[in-house]
């Protein structure tokens, strides 16, 4: 009856969450895989393995259920761990049948709102190894049911698993005992990660791992003909925690100071207690101390990769260490190693980097140090010839300087919203370079800088640029300009000569007292500068070429000379 009255209440549980979705409104439809890990491997005779059912969904799930198949001549199943599933009810209690040529284990739960996102386990299945061969582990049928409001099947992809079985030892962990007795138990050791979720960190066929977490639970799979377990956890490697059953029960948790532990657990049956499990596992929950990033050479150095060397203590020893460079990833710093316990920076470019290392432990903890480092640049390279007059675009472009000698050359030609053009050239032993570029070259104005490279990769900052104008209108217009205010500021200066000359000679040949022009003379002189002037005025606005403007100046200058003929009479 109580039974009953639980699969009844599961029912409606389930029917109450389908409405609750029904209520949702509607997501985008995603994609969802249900998988193994590992998915292939070799495993002994004899011997345990477990593998985790996982799902990976795009959108909000809130149900998945599944039946897998396994060949039952080799495999069959001896337990499942609901631990650390992302499950939160069982519709269909987790269950394995290795009755048939095809082993089987189904399952079917729900995750209450809002669903679940991401990629998570479901569950654990532990398999025995019977016999030599292949074993295939397949998804026969499954679902995923998208968290939508309408139940949308969103799986998509099954991801199956492949493992090879192999005769293994007569002697060893997970073999059957003798004369009927229990087998050696199989544990799974969990700790709490840093979020404060319990996750697995190893089993007991890898023994002696370190941990870094005071709370550790054990978990394992009771065999059948199993009536109880003696478990016992001290510091001895060796320890029998007796033939007396402690109770029935599939874990035991501890919380833990720091140190070395052993847990010691024994099955017992009616025939009698089987072998004792000697679990090893180190608790380290202090990170390294005195870390320190040391350079060598200084932190202000022109060597764009510098040598460093990290030097951090721990009680248990430094696993590996971590870099950063700047705002960067970390990444593992191996690839830098060089010689006698010092790592060889990345390249970098001048200015100031911020260098920060991590030292690992065993345990996995880990201590962090930040180090300022400079490059600094080198001298910068100086041009001192390059083409003042407009370059057409198949000209060939050259472009010299100077720098320290033998150092590399990099050209930059730089033109507003465009990628630059780049060339280079190589400076001789007396420090004098020059860098050729024969391509085409769109037209345009262009800023032209320089950067040297020395051997050891040193670079400078950019020289200060020039200017460079190739067949660009806003060129032609500025070099003619220049031109015209040439010939123009000449002009002018011709008429007021001109001018100031006739007055003078008028003033001294009329006695220079109580001379005076008639008003006609005075207008015609006015009018002929006044015309000039015009004159000139047209010819910048038309852009005329200087040869044009050169005869305009001289016909100004002869009617001027008429005028003061005219005076002169």
């Amino acid at each position: 009856m109580v039974v009953e009255e639980i699969k009844i209440t599961k029912k409606l549980i389930l029917a109450l969450l389908f409405c609750v979705g029904l209520a949702l409104p509607a997501r985008g439809t995603g994609a969802a895989t249900l998988y193994f890990s590992p998915s292939s491997g070799t495993y002994n005779t004899g011997r345990n393995f477990t593998v985790s059912v996982k799902v990976s969904t795009n959108v909000p799930v809130n149900a998945v259920s599944a039946v897998i198949n396994y060949p039952n001549n080799n495999l069959e199943a001896v337990g499942i761990s609901k631990t650390g599933s992302v499950v939160n009810l069982w519709v269909q209690e987790p269950s394995f049948s290795n009755t048939d040529s095809l082993g089987n284990v189904r399952f079917e739960g729900v995750v209450l709102n809002p669903g679940f996102t991401g990629e998570g386990g479901v569950l654990d299945i532990t398999f025995r190894v019977k016999a030599k061969g292949g074993a295939n582990l397949n998804f026969f049928s499954g679902t995923v049911l998208a968290n939508d409001g309408k139940g949308t099947n969103v799986l998509s992809t099954f991801k199956n698993a492949k493992f090879s079985l192999e005769t293994g030892a007569a002697l060893g962990p997970q073999e059957l005992g003798t004369s009927g007795l229990p087998s050696l138990p199989f544990v799974r050791h969990y700790i709490k990660n840093k979020d404060g979720n319990i996750v697995f960190a190893y089993d007991s066929n890898s023994d002696g791992k370190y941990v870094n977490h005071l709370f550790n639970k054990f978990e394992w799979l009771i065999p059948p003909g199993v009536v109880g377990m003696a478990i016992l956890l001290n510091d001895r490697p060796s320890s029998n925690p007796g033939s007396k059953s402690d109770g029935f029960f599939d874990s035991k948790t501890y919380e833990l100071d720091d140190g070395i532990y052993y847990f010691h657990i024994r099955f017992i049956s009616a025939l009698g207690a089987g072998p004792v499990l000697h679990h090893k596992f180190i608790i380290d929950t202090v990170p390294p101390a005195d870390f320190n990033i040391i350079f060598p050479t200084g932190s202000v150095t022109t060597n764009p990769t510098p040598r460093f060397r990290l030097s951090a203590e721990d009680d248990v020893g430094i696993d590996y260490y971590q870099i950063k460079i700047d705002d960067g990833d970390f990444f593992d710093a191996k690839g830098l190693f060089f010689l006698d316990d010092t790592y060889l920076a990345p390249k970098l470019f001048p200015g100031n980097h911020s260098i920060t290392a991590r030292a690992y432990d065993f345990a996995g903890n880990y201590m962090e140090s930040v180090s300022d480092l400079t490059i600094s640049p080198t001298i910068q390279p100086k041009i001192i010839e390059y083409p003042n007059n407009v370059l057409l675009p198949v000209e060939t472009l050259i472009i010299k300087g100077t720098s320290l000698p033998s150092s590399k050359i990099e050209v930059y030609l730089n033109r507003d919203k465009y990628e630059p053009i780049v060339f280079d050239g190589a400076a001789d032993k007396n420090g004098n370079w020059q860098a050729i570029y024969k391509e085409e070259i769109p037209p345009g104005v262009y800023k032209v800088s320089a950067k040297q490279f020395l051997e050891n990769g040193a670079e400078s900052l950019l020289s200060d640029p020039v200017y460079v104008g190739v067949n660009s209108r806003l060129w032609r217009f500025y070099q003619y300009f220049k031109n015209i205010s040439v010939f123009l500021s000449a002009g002018l200066a011709i008429i007021v000569i001109l001018l100031v000359g006739a007055v003078y000679y008028l003033y001294k040949k009329r006695g220079g007292k109580n001379w005076r022009l008639s008003k006609k003379e005075v207008r015609e002189v006015k009018d002929t500068v006044s015309s000039g002037f015009k004159k000139l005025r047209k010819d910048i606005k038309r852009r005329e070429e200087p040869n044009r403007v050169l005869k305009d100046i001289s016909k100004i200058e002869k009617d001027i000379e008429e005028e003061i003929k005219d005076v002169e009479k």
